[in-house]
């Protein structure tokens, strides 16, 4: 963690443990940069306003769909 919020960086998540509150157990990690391009794909397909630097490519509007709370395109995550 650095100084100030905005220089964090996210490197894993934890995936499965107890997330720190025992010193017998470990938490296992997921590290982000593996599967940046499956996060990237689904963060542009999903959000309507995705961050920039995942560099989304333009959206066509569609009312009928942004109305929708199904979510039927999500693609599963890839397996290890």
């Amino acid at each position: 963690r650095g100084e100030q919020s905005k220089n964090d960086v996210q490197v894993g998540i934890v995936s499965w443990g107890p997330c720190g509150s025992s010193d017998d157990l470990p938490d296992v990690y997921a590290r982000l940069s593996s599967q940046y391009e499956w996060i990237a794909r689904e963060v542009c397909k999903e959000s309507s306003n995705p961050p920039q630097p995942f560099d989304c490519p333009a959206k066509e509007s569609n009312p009928a769909k942004e109305s929708s709370p199904a979510k039927e395109g999500i693609t599963p995550a890839p397996s290890f």
